[in-house]
């Protein structure tokens, strides 16, 4: 069995203590290597592809040099700060792919250390968190929204107000991932909807699995700031990309 450490609050360890009896009775195999007790062995684990300091200290991609990578020297990103784990790849991609597609939600708990060491050393603005919703006919299809699985987890770890229902998706779009990047944007233009009187005069951190050309969470920030926010930041697992990645009005933001 596998329990995750830093359990900060009682429900905390409540859910770590029920994943602990349901591994004894049907034992997990690391999504790595296959290893029986673990869902990823401390092995496999250590490595995942994290990123280093040296990134944009607003829009989080990788940087060689300098505190603002190339594009935000010319045009600050419509998020307050976006912040990655790591590199979609290896470790973290098959996490994201089994927590996603394989049903593997006990796996959630694994990534809170990362995302909360992240959070404590990124300059955030937040008193509520939200994870980036599904389209109704989505979650019906997976059963759950794999975002909001560790995303509630993680507002316990840090104290903060988790509202999964206060973003909506509004009609339901193709998936984003075999779509190029003018595609991309396209496809969730006008997508959201948001509720103002939970919205309202808040600090709204964002959380999705993955970013690649920022789409997704752009337009839910564009929603987000016209329900009232005070400001909208971003958590992501992983980072991805494509070649020509470019928004909709003219910049090639992350």
């Amino acid at each position: 069995m596998q329990i995750a450490r830093y359990k900060t609050t009682n429900r905390l360890k409540a859910y770590s203590l029920a994943w602990k009896y349901i591994d004894l009775i049907y034992p997990p195999q690391c999504i790595i290597c296959g290893k029986i007790g673990f869902r990823c062995c401390p092995e496999c684990w250590e490595k995942r592809n994290l990123y280093s300091s040296h990134i944009c200290k607003i829009c989080g991609k990788p940087t060689t040099a300098g505190e603002l990578c190339a594009q935000c020297k010319i045009e600050k990103p419509p998020l307050h700060i976006i912040r990655s784990l790591g590199k979609y790849t290896g470790v973290l991609q098959t996490f994201i792919t089994a927590l996603k597609y394989e049903r593997n939600i006990g796996l959630a708990e694994l990534i809170l250390p990362d995302l909360t060491r992240v959070f404590n050393h990124t300059p955030f603005q937040t008193d509520m968190v939200i994870p980036v919703p599904l389209s109704k006919k989505r979650e019906r299809e997976r059963g759950y929204n794999q975002v909001a699985v560790w995303g509630r987890l993680f507002a316990m770890d840090i104290h903060q107000d988790f509202a999964p229902r206060a973003l909506q998706r509004t009609y339901h779009t193709l998936s984003q991932v075999s779509l190029s990047a003018e595609k991309r944007w396209e496809n969730v233009r006008g997508a959201f909807s948001a509720n103002p009187e939970q919205i309202r005069g808040r600090n709204i951190l964002l959380l999705d699995d993955v970013i690649t050309t920022g789409a997704t969470l752009y337009e839910c920030a564009q929603t987000i700031y016209q329900c009232g926010a005070n400001s909208v930041s971003a958590l992501t697992i992983a980072r991805s990309s494509i070649k020509k990645t470019l928004n909709k009005i003219g910049g090639s933001y992350v």
